[in-house]
């Protein structure tokens, strides 16, 4: 579908567990004939996209993702934050119950006084298990992982070195995670500055930018009951603006439907993948219409400027 004149790039967003999504929707695309010739993710986005960028092969991503998922939910306990409940509480999800505990005032325990709350060697060695020592030069597709530096506040972009190390930043999930230094950077989770890294892509030499988009919808609130609760609000809406602006610079979103799995959540990867490949597969006419057009212009357009 593409020439090697046009270039489509792929960008990959964060969202932990809902991330798997991203697998189907890498396979529907590569079933179609329509080939991934640049490709940037963010958090999970950058586990996902750097396994396809090595190999070249969605049945292999496939396989390899349904595993890492499975050791993910074996270790649950090392993920798990039910630690954090109160009796009041527990029935609520493990997430609420953490922001509840927090909301509460509990953030003078013990366990809150640390910089993260997981030490992520668990995390570090199923992804070394995964990319060893391969580097971004050995990739088949030309990949970037995107993190975000505590000390400067701006953007860090992996484009060359050791996978392992760009992965584990970028996934460094802030306040859950421990933040990976890098010479005079303290590195954490992309999502905070760009969460679907489209910009990126763009930059990387893409023609056509397909985006994956897993993060949640914001949903309707009424109840505030404390400066907590609204400070909370606050952070939410400024994201979902951010993230709004810069999903409006992609020439096509998939938005695979799978809000109701939480982040922590590996239980359900085969669910996952087939959500994402199910949400590609709703979009095909629409996608194919929209590639075929910005490929003519494309084509216009570039042989208008040599003369």
């Amino acid at each position: 579908m593409a020439t090697k004149h046009f270039k489509i790039g792929l960008a990959l967003g964060g969202g932990g567990a809902r991330g798997l999504a991203h697998v189907g929707v890498i396979q529907f695309l590569e079933t179609e004939g329509i080939p991934i010739d640049i490709i940037a993710g963010t958090s999970i986005g950058s586990v996902i996209g750097a396994f396809y960028a090595l190999y070249k092969d969605s049945w292999k991503l496939r396989i390899t993702a349904v595993e890492l998922a499975k050791k993910m939910n074996q270790y649950h306990k090392y993920f798990d934050f039910n630690q954090f409940q109160t009796e009041k509480g527990k029935k609520n999800l493990p997430w609420g119950r953490l922001t509840e505990f927090i909301k509460k005032g509990y953030f003078l325990h013990t366990e809150l006084r640390k910089t993260c709350l997981n030490d992520g060697l668990i995390m570090e060695k199923l992804f070394k298990d995964i990319f060893g020592e391969y580097n971004f030069q050995e990739t088949k597709i030309p990949f970037t992982a995107v993190a975000a530096d505590l000390i400067s506040g701006k953007e860090v972009i992996f484009r060359e070195g050791k996978l392992m190390k760009a992965i584990m930043a970028s996934c460094a999930i802030p306040g859950i995670f421990p933040p990976v230094q890098y010479h005079n950077q303290l590195l954490v989770d992309g999502g905070i500055i760009d969460n679907v890294p489209i910009e990126v892509v763009r930059k990387m030499g893409a023609d056509f930018i397909i985006s994956s988009n897993i993060t949640r919808e914001l949903k309707r609130k009424k109840n505030f009951k404390n400066a907590i609760d609204i400070l909370v609000r606050s952070e939410e809406i400024t994201s979902k603006q951010l993230r709004r602006i810069q999903l409006e610079a992609s020439d096509f979103i998939i938005s695979p439907e799978i809000h109701h799995i939480d982040w922590w959540n590996f239980s359900k990867p085969e669910q996952c993948i087939k959500i994402g490949e199910e949400a590609a597969k709703k979009v095909k006419t629409e996608l194919q219409k929209t590639l075929r057009k910005k490929q003519v212009k494309t084509k216009w357009k570039k042989l208008l400027l040599r003369y």
